[in-house]
């Protein structure tokens, strides 16, 4: 059994629960921004576009839903098939995640466009 130094103890402890606060804010995440969209009467996309940093938040929120998608499909895979099938699986789950991201590019860029950057100053 390894011994750990104490300081190798507090570096596991704060790393533990740093990415314990990362998961819990993105299980929170949806339900505030749903909340805040009934309770304003603002879109959903309006308000996952306005709180994480534009346009570029709520692809994240999106494409974080497709990436763990594609972890259970590898875990299933490699559960029944060969080290080989799941870099094959791996593969296309990255492919398919960066068609994603650039179809969500394309797909909002009109709209933003049109609608100005989130944050922008008007200058008057």
């Amino acid at each position: 059994m390894t011994r750990f130094t104490r300081t190798e103890r507090h570096v596991l402890a704060l790393t533990g629960v740093a990415h314990a606060a990362t998961h819990y804010a993105e299980l929170v995440y949806p339900t505030l921004a749903v909340a805040l969209a009934r309770e304003t009467g603002i879109p959903l996309e309006r308000v996952l576009g306005t709180v994480v940093l534009g346009a570029i938040g709520g692809k994240f929120v999106l494409t974080f839903g497709v990436g763990s998608a594609g972890v259970w499909l590898v875990r299933m895979v490699q559960a029944t098939s060969s080290l080989a099938d799941v870099f094959r699986v791996l593969a296309g789950v990255v492919g398919l995640l960066l068609v994603a991201i650039l179809a969500l590019v394309a797909l909002t860029r009109p709209r933003e466009a049109a609608a100005g950057a989130v944050g922008e100053v008007p200058i008057a």
